[in-house]
């Protein structure tokens, strides 16, 4: 029986790690990429991709202003210290307070969490004196959700 067992176990063991082993043989049904070709996209450096010390130093406890080219609005934002995130949206001459949650993950990617959302992370570059959040898909494409043109200490909007 004792042989048994060790010849069950042995087998399992052998099995899962032939299947640890070939990444490529499970594919994302929405990329149609295997899991070795996605995670590869997902940690490809963009040209002008700042690091996590970068990202933390542009946020932390700093205003920003900018634009989100997707939703078309205007943006004036304080990222505290603590994680917290305080934001009014302009658009169309309207004006809504939206407060969240930030921090940059293990990869670099810049986090936000508002309230009543799920959480998205995106990387941050820079193109000349501009800064723009990008969204890449596992399949590489990159699309600019918005972009930063102006950086200040501390809560210089008064959020």
């Amino acid at each position: 029986m004792k042989k048994n067992l060790t010849f069950v176990a042995g087998s399992l063991l052998g099995g899962l790690i032939l299947v640890a082993c070939q990444p490529d043989a499970i594919k994302n049904p929405k990329s149609g990429l295997s899991t070795q070709q996605s995670m590869a996209a997902q940690q490809a450096t963009v040209s002008g991709q700042l690091n996590h010390a970068e990202v933390l130093a542009l946020f932390n406890d700093r205003s920003v202003e900018g634009r989100n080219l997707i939703k078309q609005f205007t943006f004036k934002a304080w990222y505290t210290d603590d994680g917290l995130v305080r934001q009014r949206v302009t658009k169309g001459g309207e004006s809504v307070r939206l407060h969240g949650w930030w921090h940059i993950d293990e990869q670099g990617r810049h986090c936000l969490k508002w309230s009543g959302r799920d959480e998205h992370c995106r990387i941050i570059i820079q193109e000349d004196d501009m800064y723009k959040k990008i969204y890449s898909s596992p399949n590489g494409e990159q699309t600019t959700i918005s972009e930063f043109w102006k950086f200040a200490d501390g809560n210089f909007y008064g959020l």
